[in-house]
């Protein structure tokens, strides 16, 4: 998978904390504010983890991991077919051999660069405490912004910005264009209810949604 794409794993979760204090929830409390919707709540590996799975599943992620193994298919079957023709001066068996290579690399290439890329992710996140996807964290939803807050790192941003949401049976995406996202673990309210008015609450502004089964 391409560099850029790697870091678009990452949660890039920040906020500009506006409401009143009056209006902070308790750990996965929702509570009103005027339009103002706020919730806390913390994240960990296995949430992070969850989001970097999910992100595999991404079209253009997907379009990127299939466009470098197609290049690395294409690239290895050229070399080495080039070497055979080299050392043969059989351009059947060269053609043989540099098409056999591409059909392998082309098929076990793309598994090959999403199980590197989870690796790297995870190496990244271990080596950095401060990494704003872990800990704790504020969300604030309004009508015309979403803001999450960490003690690391604060972002707010518009609702043109916010490319879908993603509900899954643990967690709600809420994906940037950026392809960053914001995590939230859904085991983090404390009611079916609050969680249910939490997530229409933030579908409402969202362009687009989608469901699935982590």
């Amino acid at each position: 998978m391409a560099l850029s794409y790697v870091r678009c794993l990452f949660l890039r979760p920040t906020f500009a904390a506006t409401a009143p204090r009056s209006a902070v929830a308790q750990l996965g409390v929702v509570r009103r504010c005027s339009r103002l919707v706020k919730i806390e709540y913390e994240t960990n590996y296995a949430d992070v983890e969850s989001w970097n799975q999910r992100s595999l599943m991404l079209p253009e992620v997907k379009r990127a991991i299939q466009k470098r193994a197609l290049s690395m298919a294409v690239t290895t079957g050229l070399v080495v077919g080039g070497l055979a023709y080299g050392a043969s001066r059989n351009i059947i068996a060269a053609v043989i051999i540099g098409g056999l290579l591409f059909l392998v690399i082309a098929a076990l290439a793309g598994s090959a660069l999403r199980h590197e890329t989870l690796k790297n992710t995870r190496k990244a996140l271990e080596a950095d405490p401060t990494n704003p996807a872990l800990g704790h964290h504020t969300l604030e939803v309004t009508p015309e912004s979403i803001t999450e807050t960490c003690s690391h790192h604060a972002l707010s941003v518009q609702w043109h910005a916010v490319a879908n949401a993603i509900r899954t049976e643990d967690h709600l995406f809420i994906l940037l264009r950026s392809l960053a996202a914001i995590i939230v673990p859904l085991r983090s309210f404390v009611s079916d209810i609050d969680r249910e008015t939490f997530i229409s609450h933030v579908l409402q502004f969202t362009p687009s949604q989608t469901s699935s089964a982590e």
